[in-house]
């Protein structure tokens, strides 16, 4: 019986952690303020490693952060920036989410787990956004991109505060999410690949 409800416990946990780290693919600094906070305030329980992410310093850090990120992504060229920077970024945020609320278990397993499921699904999570992106700069010259950028503050926000909640409910919607993007994209590619060769050939019959 003990056993069962430890890895119970393992698997909420696992499974929010992945959760966060889908989320700090959006937003990396957003989910380290949120259980920053909560550890802060006694919510949350973090490994014993990473029990500075609730100090005053590491808080500050992290509310500076994730203003600047939400902030800059609103703006051509600072979005790019912070997309570039993001390829590194956010995997380590994710590794470090997963990392630091797997409690019930090795610390050295806990960051081998941080690093392959968190720091993969923050990439995976980072790709997909900035390919979404990069089709709405070639498709409308990127105009797009700040409603976009509000829509994915929107997803963050909600995310982390259902990740946090509801970790199983969160990890499901993450998959769900993941398969319907995947397809989205997918789509929106062909599409944008198949109006390119007629525009091009448009272009060759008012030339002649």
């Amino acid at each position: 019986m003990e056993d069962q409800t430890l890895w119970l416990q393992i698997a909420v946990q696992i499974t929010l952690g992945i959760s966060l780290a889908a989320c700090a693919g959006l937003r990396a600094f957003l989910p380290l303020l949120a259980i920053g906070i909560l550890t802060r305030a006694g919510y949350l329980q973090l490994g014993q490693a990473f029990q500075w992410m609730g100090n005053t310093p590491s808080l500050v850090v992290f509310g500076v952060a994730t203003l600047l990120e939400i902030l800059g992504d609103k703006f051509p060229a600072v979005d790019n920036f912070l997309d570039t920077a993001g390829t590194v970024v956010k995997p380590v945020a994710g590794t470090i989410l997963l990392s630091a609320v797997i409690v019930r278990m090795d610390p050295m397993l806990a960051v081998v787990l941080g690093i392959i499921g968190g720091g993969t699904i923050s990439e995976v999570i980072h790709l997909k956004k900035g390919g979404l992106r990069l089709l709405s700069t070639s498709a409308a010259g990127g105009i797009p991109n700040p409603f976009l950028s509000v829509i994915e503050d929107i997803i963050a926000f909600l995310g982390t505060g259902l990740s946090i909640l509801a970790p199983i409910l969160a990890f499901i919607l993450v998959v769900i999410i993941l398969i319907i993007s995947f397809f989205a994209i997918k789509w929106l590619l062909n599409k944008f690949q198949k109006k390119k060769p007629q525009t091009a050939s448009a272009a060759g019959e008012f030339k002649y």
